[in-house]
């Protein structure tokens, strides 16, 4: 039989060095994202974790807001031009030889909202504070929030109502606060919002201390015999170290009628 090998024949060998390599399964790590702001630049990267880069993403459902796009390499970027929250979903695939074997998919959602006010000031008097701030365009109102910490704004003391005070119009930016505790640190913070009530991010933060007026009334003897009466407001916080009133009266020097 001719396939049978002789015992002494020569028999031929042959080796390879062969690798695995061993891939994380793909996973798109980015679950949420920032909000966007009305013509405010937008970029964020979507991240993902395991599979063979480079990636390839693309949008397979629901929409982005207006003025934004989705780059292959994962990138949103561009200019929102309205407001409102948009859902979509996107997919990722690795390079991997068999195409399709590693991919995953994500729903996501962006809320795109109007600016911030700016500007924001207050004048404190006693009991209250006389806020300003500018406009927001396309703004259809206003927030005023207020509160006895720094960034907790659930303040329920105010004549005109507790946190958040609604300042309804596009022009609508003043609101005077009363019924404040003088001597007390009081935090505020204003947001605008569209005619869909979405609401921005907060303004820089502002804080504020109304604090007690007093007045006193100064006499002087005129010519003739006649007692004239000058009134006299001062507004300044009245503590315990205070020297009074003959202090005041020294700082402020005699009364000329002129």
């Amino acid at each position: 039989d001719s396939s049978v090998v002789p015992p002494n024949a020569a028999v031929e060998t042959a080796s390879q060095s062969l690798s695995i390599q061993v891939v994380g399964t793909l996973s798109i790590v980015t679950t949420s994202l920032p909000n966007g702001v009305v013509g405010a630049t937008y970029n964020q990267t979507l991240s993902v974790s395991g599979g063979t880069s480079p990636f390839t993403w693309a949008l397979i459902a629901g929409s982005l807001p207006a003025g934004l796009s989705l780059s292959s390499a994962g990138v949103l970027s561009g200019t929102p031009t309205t407001t409102g929250s948009s859902s979509f979903d996107v997919e990722v695939t690795d390079s991997t030889v068999v195409p399709g074997v590693q991919m995953d998919s994500q729903s996501l959602a962006i809320l795109v909202t109007l600016a911030a006010p700016t500007g924001l000031s207050g004048v404190a008097a006693s009991g209250s504070i006389a806020l300003s701030w500018g406009t927001v365009s396309g703004a259809a109102g206003y927030k005023v929030y207020y509160g006895d910490s720094s960034g907790a704004y659930s303040g329920t003391g105010a004549t005109e109502g507790s946190s958040p005070i609604d300042v309804p119009g596009a022009g609508s930016n003043s609101l005077t606060l009363t019924g404040l505790t003088n001597g007390s640190t009081h935090f505020l913070a204003v947001t605008s919002y569209d005619a869909g009530l979405v609401e921005s991010a907060y303004s820089a933060e502002l804080p504020s201390v109304p604090q007690s007026s007093t007045s006193f009334t100064q006499t002087k003897q005129a010519p003739g015999g006649v007692t004239v009466a000058a009134f006299r407001m001062i507004s300044f916080p009245v503590t315990p170290s205070s020297g009074g009133f003959d202090d005041l009266k020294d700082d402020l020097g005699p009364y000329d009628p002129r």
